[in-house]
């Protein structure tokens, strides 16, 4: 049998093309995540009418990022997440002995005597290590401008602060990312457990129980509605880099200075002067979690925290499959 970590290296490198097919639609919901749309907010056409772009429509963001970047802005991020990917399978697989790889599976971790510890344990781990993967992979997606795989140094310079290039632990230290991560992981894995005991129940004839099922049922609907508004509040939160003291929304248009030694800047994945997403730019950043969600709430209104509700929902049960 191969050894667990050749065999995590080996299911990533197997996950790289489904990758390509994944990243396009992963970026159309971080985009309808990110984009700023303050209430009474209005766009001019071409023929001099009034109209109101849904910034929020999935299907549209898929059309505008096509019709605006093309192909390669759809497949914009996708490094960053085959690297969050390869972080995974080599974090999941120390969690996975040798002789029991196809035995350990989350459901056994989680009703083991110390099932839920080991769970958590495993959860908060990988939470915490991922956290830059997440963080550069919105970015990427938000940013722009052209990513270069051959340039590191470059997209490096695109996608980070000068503090946080050399200070890389910054990324933990963004306003409120730490405690949206803390409250999005326990609720991640309360509603997969949840959900663990409702197939449990409803598989086992001398466990059925129309009570536990309905308590299950309710508790897996009220952790994924908790979840959806703290992942969209994780995307803002993320798009904010460190400046000096201060963070700053600033870093999809950082000055010439911020890309080369040379001030040269690197060139657009846009055709024209239209951006697919418009940033906070012109307002102060977010200070805290708590001020984050009063901004969104006055500014855009309580509907932007519903923004792609039906992606938390596939990946709580996506969870099951693959966990």
């Amino acid at each position: 049998m191969l050894p667990v970590s050749l065999a995590s290296l080996l299911l990533w490198l197997g996950l790289c093309i489904p990758l390509g097919i994944f990243v396009p639609f992963y970026g159309a919901f971080v985009r309808v995540r990110a984009h700023y749309q303050p209430k009474g907010i209005q766009l001019s056409s071409e023929d001099g009418t009034t109209t109101t772009w849904s910034g929020y429509s999935f299907i549209a963001m898929l059309k505008r990022t096509h019709r605006i970047e093309g192909w390669q802005g759809l497949l914009k991020g996708h490094v960053p997440v085959a690297l969050h990917v390869l972080v995974y399978c080599l974090y999941a697989s120390l969690f996975f002995s040798q002789d029991n790889i196809e035995k350990d599976t989350i459901v056994r971790i989680v009703y083991k005597p110390d099932g839920w510890i080991q769970a958590l344990l495993m959860q908060a781990g990988l939470s915490v290590l991922t956290l830059p993967f997440h963080v550069l992979q919105i970015r990427a997606v938000v940013t722009p401008y052209v990513l270069n795989y051959w340039n590191l140094r470059r997209g490096l310079r695109i996608l980070l602060s000068g503090d946080e290039r050399r200070r890389p632990w910054l990324l933990y230290f963004i306003p409120g990312i730490f405690l949206t991560l803390v409250l999005s992981t326990l609720g991640s894995l309360l509603r997969t457990s949840f959900f663990l005991v409702f197939l449990r129940t409803i598989s086992t004839p001398s466990q059925f129980s129309i009570i536990t099922i309905i308590f299950s049922v309710f508790a897996w609907c009220t952790f994924t509605v908790m979840l959806v508004p703290l992942e969209v509040i994780f995307v803002r939160l993320a798009i904010q880099r460190h400046q000096g003291q201060q963070t700053s929304y600033e870093y999809v248009i950082p000055g010439v200075e911020e890309f080369d030694d040379d001030g040269e800047e690197p060139p657009t994945y846009a055709q024209g002067s239209d951006d697919v997403v418009e940033l906070r730019t012109e307002l102060q950043p977010y200070n805290s979690f708590i001020d984050c969600v009063k901004s969104m709430y006055w500014e855009e209104g309580w509907r932007v925290f519903t923004r792609a509700a039906w992606a938390t929902i596939l990946t709580g049960l996506s969870h099951i499959i693959i966990p």
